[in-house]
This record gives structure tokens, C-alpha cells and sequence, in this order.
């Protein structure tokens, strides 16, 4: 018999397909073309072109983790929880300690979000 969907696990899923898509459609206008077109040096730019499709693939690798998770998978969020715990304190002090204010980053409200929604579709009964 298989099991319930896990529905914490579910709106996990679908909070890191929202981060993926808020990454790629507003990360990409805002950060990485402005980037690409900047004067610094090729080899950094392509350093960071490395480093942002490498977190489009982590973050959709994250949703496809936690849809599989919601479904009877549930070990497969522990990566995605470390991920997104780690996320939650690296924009979080970056924040605080280059411009003093959490807010300045505020990418870690949506990686404290995931994490909760995963820690709940972990340690609650499936709903």
C-alpha cells in the first residue's frame, strides 16, 4: 500500500520551484546579465556564470528531491534541508556583517521558509 503524500513535503517542493523561478527570471535580470555585461575581467565572469548555474541546478535538484521526498522518499530531504539551512545563514550573515541589517539580503527569509516547511514534512505526521 503506498503511502500518503506528505503534504509539508509537497509545499517544500513547491517553495524551491518558487526560489528557482524568482533566481532565474529576477536573479538572472537583475544580478547575472548586469554581471556578464560588466567590465571586470572574462575569467571572473565566467567563475560566476559557473556559480550561477550551478545554484539553478542545485536549487531545481532541491525540488525534484522534495517532490520525490513528499512521496514516500523522505530521506531524500535531508540534502535539501542542509541546503537550505546553510543558505539561511550564509545571506543572513553576509547581510549582518557587510551592511549591518538582515534585510539587505533577504533571500534568507525564503531559505528559513523551506527549511521549516522541511523540518515540518520530517518530524509531523503527513497531512
Amino acid at each position: 500500500m503506498p503511502l500518503p503524500p506528505n503534504l509539508w513535503l509537497d509545499a517544500a517542493a513547491l517553495g524551491a520551484a518558487a526560489i528557482l523561478l524568482i533566481h532565474v527570471v529576477q536573479g538572472g535580470r537583475d544580478h547575472h546579465r548586469p554581471m556578464q555585461a560588466s567590465p571586470i575581467p572574462e575569467p571572473d565572469k565566467a567563475v560566476w556564470s559557473v556559480l550561477w548555474h550551478l545554484t539553478s541546478a542545485l536549487l531545481g535538484l532541491m525540488t525534484a528531491s522534495l517532490w520525490a521526498a513528499a512521496r514516500g522518499r523522505a530521506e531524500l530531504a535531508f540534502l535539501p534541508l542542509g541546503v537550505a539551512l546553510s543558505f539561511t545563514a550564509r545571506f543572513l550573515t553576509e547581510s549582518l556583517r557587510r551592511f549591518g541589517c538582515p534585510w539587505a539580503l533577504p533571500q534568507w527569509t525564503l531559505f528559513a521558509l523551506l527549511s521549516a516547511l522541511i523540518g515540518a514534512g520530517l518530524h509531523l505526521p503527513p497531512r
